[in-house]
């Protein structure tokens, strides 16, 4: 009430001086933590694309030869794929945290399909489904489109 008194009892000039006075206070005070927030939010971002950066680069120098053309396609792929495959479990458990939430259980979808053939979870590794033979004769589109799945994720 003495508020509402105190006001009313002011000049046009007086009131306009002390909002301006109030609106610079406000931006005063409001201004670092914009600041902040913005350069907070442009670091994560540097961070997300320098992970993805890093995992597309570990996957793709993992699988030289394979993937994206099988220039250099084994005769004993699951040998050769299991060799790599822990610096590629390396490069997807870096690069899991900088997945969004939302997209976790895809992403985690992926690299299971990716590793196991058999779709249980007790196979840690699998990769029958990269072997052609008769009931499976397209192994190489398999392994490329399960590569480009986990890859889909780094952009």
């Amino acid at each position: 009430m003495i508020l509402h008194e105190w006001v009313n009892s002011l000049t046009d000039g007086e009131r306009w001086s002390y909002g301006l006075a109030a609106v610079t206070l406000a931006s005063i005070f409001a201004a670092p933590a914009v600041t902040h927030r913005l350069a907070a939010r442009r670091d994560r971002w540097n961070a997300k694309r320098h992970a993805a950066a890093t995992f597309r680069a570990t996957v793709l120098s993992a699988l030289n030869g394979f993937y994206p053309l099988p220039f250099r396609w084994p005769d004993d792929i699951t040998s050769s794929l299991s060799d790599v495959a822990p610096t590629l479990q390396s490069a997807v458990a870096q690069f899991r945290p900088f997945v969004p939430w939302r997209k976790r259980r895809s992403f985690d979808r992926a690299w299971f399909n990716y590793r196991c053939a058999t779709g249980r979870e007790m196979d840690s590794q699998c990769y029958h489904h990269y072997i052609a033979f008769s009931s499976n004769p397209e192994a190489k589109k398999n392994f490329r489109r399960n590569v480009d799945a986990l890859l889909n994720f780094a952009k």
